[in-house]
């Protein structure tokens, strides 16, 4: 399939897993109000930070590993990383279901939630099965089949949600709120099991595996660890001290505006899947004008399929706020700012998986570090006087400063000149360090 066509389909798959995801929001506050809706979010954000952690970023070093290997025509490399990225993070991921089991009554405690408690000690298992969902998505992205990965993450967990969901709509009476935790962690299971199952039937027919070594792997995938959950950090301090600096309704409405633009992360995430693994192919064997082609073909579509929400929002803001409700029409001028931050980074290109590529991971902890440090500082200076625009501001600062941060290293240290424009014929392949 033509790349074109790949990035089509990967963005339609990534619209359907949004729109079930969505589906399986609004069913869950039918049923059981805000407090089910709220203590869906809660196990479901809790398993993705501790996944994201125990799997100390092998999933995206594995997948670099396999890509580069397969275009050297060395699958037995490639089939090995994926062993030795299970063998470390499985065991990894078992140990922080334990530590969330033993630990959930604190934790509940702490957030005060009547429910919490079992919901979170029924969710800790989910952290082994989302760990396998992940290292099994990647795997595929590896071999060559980024539809089938991109239908793991969101379709295939959000449509059976909604298949259990539904049978709990029909029940005589309806089920203790828990059993939502249950629906998650089993669909959470019933996808990692597909994803196995599809991977074994890819490479059935590989040579057999030889592992690489695991130290370099666990030295990559430390920094891309720290990166995302720097990433999580950002979006979680930014209402965290709105919040405290201004007040719980200005958080809400930042909140409300930063998910508007969501889709943003839909079309960077949905292209990542595709040309991620052809930066990593292309990296092994020395082609950094085609990766710079990648990047900028990759620019072009995703500004063309976001452009009209781009435009819907910046000129008609209070408009859209207001389909949350007249409370929120006072955020209009936070949802244009956080708009132009989304728009900022949507057109550096997908940057931040070039340097994980290209082994430059650990670039991204300088400049995702860096932007929580000037979130703070903004924060604090900006809330406190403008409120929830202060907010807003302050989000999109640090948004802007690692989007451009990226960029520099890519252009400058990596040696990919994205806006060279005239150079799109392929160079001499050359062995590369």
């Amino acid at each position: 399939m033509r790349l074109r066509s790949q990035l089509i389909w990967s963005f339609a798959l990534k619209g359907l897993g949004a729109a079930l995801a969505l589906a399986v929001s609004w069913v869950v506050a039918r049923l059981y109000g805000p407090l089910g809706s709220g203590l869906y979010a809660i196990g479901q954000t809790t398993v993705q930070v501790i996944g994201f952690i125990a799997l100390i970023g092998l999933d995206s070093i594995m997948l670099r590993t396999m890509a580069g290997e397969i275009r050297v025509d060395r699958r037995d490399l490639a089939r090995g990383a994926v062993r030795v990225a299970a063998k470390v993070a499985l065991p990894t991921s078992v140990l922080a279901a334990l530590v969330l089991l033993a630990l959930h009554p604190l934790i509940a405690g702490a957030l005060d939630t009547p429910g919490t408690a079992r919901v979170l000690a029924i969710v800790a298992p989910a952290v082994i099965f989302i760990v396998a969902m992940r290292l099994s998505s990647f795997a595929l992205r590896g071999v060559g089949k980024p539809l089938l990965s991109q239908s793991m993450e969101g379709p295939l967990t959000s449509g059976f949600a909604i298949l259990m969901l539904g049978a709990l709509a029909a029940a005589p009476a309806l089920p203790p709120v828990w059993i939502l935790a249950l629906i998650y962690t089993v669909s959470m299971l019933f996808t990692a099991v597909a994803g196995w199952i599809a991977y074994w039937r890819a490479v059935r027919a590989w040579p057999v595996a030889t592992a690489p070594p695991l130290q370099p792997m666990l030295t990559a995938g430390v920094p891309v660890m720290i990166s995302v959950v720097a990433g999580f950090a950002v979006d979680w301090l930014s209402m965290l001290l709105t919040s405290s600096l201004a007040s719980p309704a200005a958080a809400g409405t930042l909140r409300v505006a930063a998910q508007t633009l969501l889709i943003t992360s839909l079309v960077t995430s949905s292209f990542d899947a595709v040309i991620g693994p052809q930066i990593a192919a292309s990296w092994k064997v020395g082609e950094k004008q085609r990766i710079a082609s990648l990047l900028r073909k990759t620019i072009v579509a995703s500004l063309v399929a976001i452009s009209p929400v781009f435009a819907v929002v910046l000129i008609w803001p209070d408009v859209v706020m207001g389909l949350f409700g007249p409370e929120f029409v006072g955020g209009a001028t936070a949802l244009q700012i956080v708009a132009i931050g989304n728009l900022v980074a949507l057109s550096g290109g997908p940057v931040g998986s070039l340097l994980i590529m290209s082994g430059h991971e650990r670039w991204s902890v300088s400049f995702a570090l860096a932007s929580i440090v000037l979130l703070v500082l903004l924060s604090v200076w900006l809330v406190p006087i403008y409120g929830v625009t202060g907010g807003a501001i302050a989000l999109t600062g640090a948004m802007i400063f690692r989007r451009v941060a990226a960029g520099l290293i890519v252009h400058y240290v990596v040696g990919i000149k994205i806006l060279d424009f005239g150079r799109d014929q392929p160079e001499p392949p050359q062995s590369m360090p």
